[in-house]
């Protein structure tokens, strides 16, 4: 007779990927342009549920579903280096 328990370990959740695909780095600003900002965003092991676009840190667009982008109206911005940047959660709440 073999009596035992059985422990299975839940799979490890990979993290989302995503790439910003427009504008690309050292692009100009042009103000008073509408400036196209594209990411792509994948997940091996499940579904992006939610990508959240930052400009200067400040959160201006939440897309829930392809595709994944916001036009920046560009009137208002301050003349300089501005940094964009993106956050990606899956269904299973991982997030890169």
């Amino acid at each position: 007779m073999t009596v035992g328990c059985d422990k299975t370990e839940p799979p490890i959740n990979k993290a989302p990927t995503c790439y910003i695909t427009s504008p690309k780095n050292g692009d100009e600003l042009v103000k008073g342009e509408i400036k196209m900002i594209s990411i792509e965003a994948d997940d091996a092991d499940g579904l992006v549920t939610e990508v959240t676009i930052k400009i200067d840190n400040i959160g201006v667009s939440i897309s829930l579903s392809i595709p994944y982008q916001y036009q920046w109206n560009t009137t208002d911005a301050i003349p300089g280096r501005h940094t964009i940047s993106v956050t990606v959660k899956d269904v299973q709440k991982a997030w890169v």
